[in-house]
C-alpha cells in the first residue's frame, strides 16, 4: 500500500533503523569479544581430530608393522607378540609417533598458536609470561607428555587429571610452562 510519504515497508524500514539508532544514542557499547579459559570439552575434541590427523600422518610407519589378521582380536594379538622382532618395531613405531607428535603441536602452537585441531574448535595457546606469545621452549615443553615412555608416560596420564581440578583449566604442563589454552566469546 502506498502513500505520500512511501510504502509501509519503507516505514517499517525507517522504524527499524531509528529504534537502532536509539540504543547507539545510549552510548552503550558494543559487542566485544572477551579471552576466557577453553572449554575442556572443546580442548578434548580438538586434541582428538589432532590426534587423527597424527595417525594418518603416521601412516608409513604403520604399513613396517604388519601383522597376519587372524579371526579374532585375541588370536590377532597373539600371533603379533610371537613374531620375531614385535617388541623393536613397537618401539621404533612409537618413537616416531611421539617425533612426528611433539613436531606437530610444537611447530603449530610456536608459529600459529593452534594446532589444525584448536583452529576446528577456535581454541588458542597463551603464553601468561610473554604477553600471548609462546616462546618455542615453552611450545616444546608443554608437549613433552607426548612421549611415550617413563617418566613422560606418567605425566600424560597426571596431565589430564590436572586440568579437570585446576581454576584455569589447566593441564600440569601448562602450569609448568606458564601457558594456558584460551577461546574468545563474544558479549
Amino acid at each position: 500500500m502506498k502513500t505520500e510519504s512511501g510504502t509501509q515497508e519503507e516505514k517499517d524500514s525507517v522504524k527499524l533503523q531509528q529504534t537502532n539508532n536509539n540504543s547507539a544514542d545510549l552510548n552503550l557499547p558494543g559487542e566485544r569479544l572477551v579471552k576466557v579459559n577453553a572449554n575442556v570439552l572443546r580442548r578434548f575434541l580438538a586434541f582428538l581430530l589432532d590426534m587423527i590427523i597424527i595417525s594418518l600422518l603416521t601412516l608409513p610407519i604403520q604399513g613396517f608393522m604388519k601383522v597376519e589378521q587372524k579371526e579374532t582380536f585375541g588370536e590377532t594379538l597373539k600371533a603379533m607378540m610371537a613374531s620375531p622382532g614385535f617388541g623393536s618395531k613397537m618401539m621404533i613405531a612409537a618413537v616416531f609417533f611421539a617425533i612426528i607428535a611433539i613436531l606437530y603441536f610444537t611447530i603449530l602452537e610456536f608459529m600459529m598458536r593452534q594446532s589444525v585441531g584448536k583452529m576446528i574448535f577456535k581454541v588458542y595457546v597463551d603464553s601468561l609470561a610473554n604477553h600471548g606469545k609462546m616462546t618455542l621452549g615453552q611450545s616444546f615443553l608443554r608437549n613433552l607428555f607426548l612421549i611415550p615412555f617413563i617418566p613422560f608416560s606418567f605425566i600424560a596420564i597426571a596431565d589430564p587429571i590436572f586440568m579437570l581440578w585446576t581454576r584455569e583449566n589447566q593441564r600440569l604442563s601448562e602450569m609448568i610452562c606458564k601457558t594456558k589454552v584460551v577461546e574468545f566469546v563474544r558479549v
